[in-house]
């Protein structure tokens, strides 16, 4: 399974090639999705190697970079990226932990995207993840919680998935929707 990994270069002279080539074993399909914000798809191997190895990898680029790791939705991620550049740059984190800090400092626009990421997705496959995510991803007690034959809960899982790009049986997706069903349980 892969993650969106969004970085933001914060320093002016750059060369867009050198940092490519410094992270092309930790990824793969990159773009530059603007001047400064790069776009590549990661595994989860190279996510946790990246992740141990930012500071030392901006240091050597001679960089200041911002980093978050997610799903597939440019327009949703790049806010996440404006947040965490904004109040925590030089760091790679999760789409869930950012979701975090941005409520702990009183900052809900990320919530509220989310929100209406999610608006148009039907009720049965909303309880369908929340279920799969309380039940700690086991597909039987799942089914079993809301009455549903195992195909049937896979299908509506599955078509959550397709809907919103949230792949929630990668641990770090899966946390951010447990973040976001937490959060606005609290309003």
């Amino acid at each position: 399974m892969s993650h969106a990994l969004y970085l933001r270069v914060h320093t002016d002279n750059f060369k867009p090639n050198e940092i490519e080539n410094s992270i092309e074993s930790f990824v793969t399909d990159v773009r530059w999705i603007d001047p400064r914000t790069l776009k590549a798809d990661l595994s989860e191997f190279g996510r946790v190697q990246l992740k141990l190895m930012f500071s030392s990898f901006q240091h050597d680029l001679g960089l200041t970079l911002s980093g978050v790791s997610g799903f597939d939705a440019d327009d949703i991620m790049v806010l996440f990226l404006d947040f965490l550049a904004e109040n925590r740059p030089g760091k790679l984190i999760g789409a869930a932990e950012a979701l975090v800090l941005a409520q702990l400092l009183g900052k809900i626009g990320l919530v509220r995207r989310l929100d209406r990421h999610f608006e148009s997705i039907g009720r049965d496959e909303m309880e369908t993840a929340r279920m799969y995510l309380e039940t700690g991803r086991n597909v039987n007690a799942s089914a079993a919680h809301l009455y549903l034959h195992r195909n049937t809960f896979r299908y509506r899982l599955n078509k959550f998935i397709t809907q919103t790009g949230v792949d929630i049986r990668e641990i770090d997706q899966g946390k951010l929707m447990e973040m976001w069903f937490l959060l606005t349980n609290l309003d």
